[in-house]
């Protein structure tokens, strides 16, 4: 850093050089903008991958919380119409409607397979920093 002061009213010019005093203190202060940028980007990958998995494991938790609650609906509409075999044509409407409790349990565990890839991809992130 150079401070310099001119046009002084007695004609001085005064010229300071300031230097670090390590020159490993200078490079590792001067990161090139191509390092600060995949800094910054790195990050912004943790950050997200960090919200994605909050957000993956609440869902999975109220989809498995969801699908249970279907089953014992289901069970106790069976047990109040005393058929169990949804092939049987008197078997309850609600008791079939409620069956769909199946995509849940698909979609919880697509979300557990995703939910596996960012965990193992934030690993290999907090790995390089």
């Amino acid at each position: 850093m150079i401070l310099s002061v001119d046009n002084h009213p007695d004609g001085v010019q005064h010229r300071a050089i300031y230097r670090s005093s390590s020159s490993s203190d200078k490079q590792a202060a001067t990161l090139s903008k191509a390092e600060m940028k995949q800094a910054r980007q790195r990050g912004a990958r943790v950050a997200n991958l960090k919200r994605r998995i909050a957000t993956m494991e609440r869902l999975v938790v109220e989809c498995d919380r969801i699908a249970a609650d279907l089953d014992r609906e289901i069970r106790i509409e069976e047990d109040r119409t005393k058929i169990q075999n949804p092939a049987h044509t008197a078997y309850s409407f609600y008791a079939k409607a409620a069956s769909r409790r199946d995509n849940l349990r698909r979609s919880a565990d697509e979300l557990r397979a995703q939910l596996a890839k960012d965990e193992k991809a934030l690993l290999e992130l907090d790995e390089i920093t």
